[in-house]
């Protein structure tokens, strides 16, 4: 597990894709953190699926 800020780039096709700094892409499945991760926002990623927000 690892903990990456998310960037400004962001797009939902088929399912929600969230492009941290790093230029690396992570999925979610999770629609209430699909919808609710704005850039800045730190996550918690496990094999490539972002599992939970962390707000500072």
């Amino acid at each position: 597990m690892k903990v990456i800020k998310i960037g400004g780039e962001r797009t939902h096709r088929p399912f929600s894709i969230l492009c941290a700094e790093q230029d690396e892409k992570f999925k979610t499945w999770d629609i209430d953190i699909a919808m609710s991760v704005r850039a800045g926002d730190y996550v918690l990623v496990k094999h490539g699926k972002i599992i939970k927000i962390q707000r500072c």
